[in-house]
């Protein structure tokens, strides 16, 4: 059986060169053209670059600390991350957050009962 990859190469902002590959060539084509305007923006992050939202969890944390936040709004953070955000998100990286990932991701909380609609 013969097999057909798709591959987009292209520098980042940084002018590394970076590799995608795809099945098929229309999800290829798409983000050619998305990563093209965001490396011209400065906004792109290629996947082998980014953290996962875990690890930027603990960054978050950490600058707060270093920052000298009063200890009830680290031990927030850490508990809003415990509870609501690691459950669902930990291991995804951040440059797969897009919009429609953080409305399910708000769907996915208010199903659970994590996050109930504050009035």
């Amino acid at each position: 059986e013969e097999r057909t990859a798709w591959v987009v190469d292209y520098a980042d902002g940084k002018g590394v060169r970076r590799l995608k590959t795809f099945v098929k060539k229309k999800d290829a084509d798409t983000f050619e053209a998305t990563a093209k305007v965001e490396v011209r923006e400065g906004s792109h992050v290629a996947d082998s670059a980014s953290v996962t939202v875990k690890t930027a969890g603990a960054f978050w944390i950490a600058t707060g600390e270093q920052e000298g936040l009063e200890r009830s709004s680290i031990d927030q953070r850490k508990r809003h991350l415990k509870l609501h955000i690691e459950p669902f998100l930990s291991s995804t990286l951040l440059s797969q957050l897009t919009v429609p990932a953080v409305r399910e991701f708000q769907d996915r909380l208010r199903k659970s009962g994590r996050s109930q609609v504050m009035t």
